[in-house]
Parts: C-alpha cells; structure tokens; sequence
C-alpha cells in the first residue's frame, strides 16, 4: 500500500456519470483516468456546502478493474474536539489512523477488494478555524460482481465524534446511496 499527501481537487458522483460508466463498462489502460472523470462533474457545488461537524461524506465508484473511494469530513471528527485540532501531532496521528483504511471501511469478503493507495489533503472550511480532510484510495478487487457492501462500524469506534456518514456509489451498472450512522454501519452496495 502507498500512503502519500497530495494536492487533488475534490470529487463527487453526478448523474451524468452514471450514463458515461453505464456506456462504458470496460475501460482501456486510462481506467483511472476514466474514474476521476466519472466522479469529478460536481465538484465545485459539494465543496462550497456547509461544514458540520459529526457528518462525512463517502464518494465510491468501480468499474471492472478498479475502485475508487473518497471521504470528506471536518477534521473536528477525527480530533473529537476543538482544542485538539490546533494540536498538530495529534492531528496527523488521526490522519495516519484515518489512512489505515481496510480496517475502518471495510468491503464484503466475498470481493477480494485489496488497498492499494491513499491520499490525504487538508483545507480550511468556511470559518477560520475549521479545516476539512479529504481522503482519497484506490482498491483492486477479485471480484467486481461479488462487491455487495460496505461496513463502517470500525470507523465509528475509532473516531466518536464521527455521527454520520452519507454514502454515493456508481459502478457500471447503477448509480445510489444511503446513510452509515452509529446505529446503520452497513449499507448495500447493489
């Protein structure tokens, strides 16, 4: 697994990119190329919306060579407080917790999927003293027809103030979402 930090403008999945994966459900050797298209259209409209703190947003599309997944959250849900926001250690500590994915998102068995990249990229919110993580990864998976779910019941327990977190996907064949809470940590992925 390759943990870096880079800059990445943030991604979201649109409707139109349902009809381009849909289109085309086989992609040549610019499959990753193919994915950041998919998921970037609505970027510019999600990143100017509220930051509140106890919600992230988890952002997944697959085709049948890859997948991608993005989370967005203030980093206040990482932290659990405001003080120790200005902690700088701490803070990279939760983020490194944080890019220890397989362990907090984790896939059904049955896909084989395997972490392959993260990226993390920190930004100030709307107030001076909220920032915001987005955190990007890319998985290879056995079994593309077998990815039936996702549970997040690590990710709540390892980070408290984290309440909820609201769930897009778009694989070749559909496009849906639904919410992950402390009382829902799975969510249907077909």
């Amino acid at each position: 697994m390759v943990v870096k930090t880079i800059e990445m403008r943030s991604v979201l999945i649109s409707g139109a990119c349902a009809a381009f994966l849909s289109v085309s459900p086989v992609y040549s050797g610019e499959t990753d190329q193919a994915l950041r298209f998919a998921i970037a259209e609505t970027a510019e409209t999600h990143t100017q919306e509220a930051h509140e703190h106890g919600k992230a947003e988890l952002l997944i599309a697959w085709n049948t060579k890859e997948l991608s997944l993005e989370f967005r959250s203030p980093i206040f849900n990482l932290t659990g407080s405001m003080s120790k926001m200005h902690d700088h250690e701490f803070v990279e500590e939760r983020i490194k917790q944080l890019t220890n994915l397989e362990s907090l998102l984790v896939f059904n068995q049955e896909a084989g999927c395997n972490l392959q990249e993260v990226s993390t990229q920190e930004r100030e919110a709307h107030e001076e003293e909220h920032r915001d993580l987005t955190l990007n990864a890319k998985y290879s998976c056995e079994d593309f027809a077998s990815l039936k779910s996702i549970n997040a019941a690590k990710m709540f327990s390892v980070f408290p103030a984290l309440e909820k977190i609201e769930a897009s996907w778009i694989s070749p064949v559909m496009q849906s979402s639904g919410v992950l809470s402390t009382s829902k940590f799975e969510v249907n992925l077909n």
